[in-house]
């Protein structure tokens, strides 16, 4: 009988050990899934920023392009600034401060509209 009880309380510590083992286990999973969360929610704003960039990139590069055509069909006859204004050559960086081109003292966009 005494060795029976014995065996039933290492087995009430062998099930208390593992319940204690499972807790700590799910301590870290949460942990490691909020770390996951917060790197996947940074992520999406950064993604979100990178878009908009890319975006403004675009407009600018169409209307660089019309100018450009503009330019071009112009032949040097006419001025350029009657139909290719300085509004096609801002910069629409939503990162401004960390666009490359505003680094510079001058921004290369703004150089060429005073031209």
């Amino acid at each position: 009988m005494i060795s029976n009880r014995e065996s039933a309380r290492r087995s009430r510590m062998r099930k208390q050990r593992h319940l204690d083992e499972l807790a700590a286990q799910v301590a870290r999973l949460r942990s490691a899934n909020r770390n996951l969360l917060d790197e996947l929610n940074k992520t999406a704003r950064e993604q979100e920023e990178i878009s908009e960039e890319n975006r403004g990139l675009r407009e600018a590069a169409i209307g660089l392009r019309l100018c450009l055509r503009t330019l071009e069909t112009n032949d040097g006859g006419g001025s350029p600034g009657e139909s290719c204004n300085a509004a096609h050559f801002r910069c629409t960086c939503a990162r401004a401060p960390m666009c490359a081109a505003h680094a510079q003292d001058s921004h290369p966009m703004e150089e060429k509209a005073r031209l």
